[in-house]
């Protein structure tokens, strides 16, 4: 299982960086879970079970306090020599569309727990193949996307 647990950017980027791990678990049959989506939710009627949002908001860390119990954990996992409890970060450019690092680290753990970041991850014919999915799955729900419009226009 993958749970994409940091994010990158706002909106636009954050379904990007999305996208590719999301293409790529699909095209694997893992299971494939973002994190740190529940702020979007609403806006594209998606609802995950492993969600930030279920946790009261009292209750939720804020961001580099989540990324730090997550990094701990793995850190912590090592030194107990727990191996099925991964955490991989793709963040230099050596990274983009490196089919071979990415089946290696992922694809050959796929029965652990992995925690995935990075905004160098990148599966760009995976993204095209899957693109009608994408497009059907993140296309904004009218109700919220006309909210926001009126939300939008009615500040300037």
């Amino acid at each position: 299982m993958v749970f994409l647990y940091k994010r990158f950017g706002d909106k636009s980027n954050r379904l990007l960086q999305n996208m590719h791990f999301e293409a790529y678990c699909k095209d694997n049959n893992i299971e494939y879970h973002n994190l740190e989506f529940y702020d979007m939710e609403d806006f594209y009627g998606i609802k995950d079970k492993y969600s930030f949002k279920k946790i009261p908001k009292i209750f939720l860390p804020n961001l580099n306090t989540r990324y730090s119990i997550i990094e701990n954990l793995s850190k912590f996992a090592i030194k107990l020599n727990i191996k099925n409890f991964l955490i991989f970060d793709y963040m230099n450019i050596e990274d983009r569309n490196n089919i071979a690092l990415y089946d290696k680290q992922i694809l050959e753990n796929r029965d652990k727990t992995i925690f995935v970041s990075g905004w160098e991850f990148r599966v760009p014919e995976l993204a095209i193949k899957y693109r009608d999915y994408f497009k059907k799955k993140y296309t904004p729900k009218l109700e919220m996307s006309s909210y926001i419009y009126i939300y939008i226009y009615e500040r300037i």
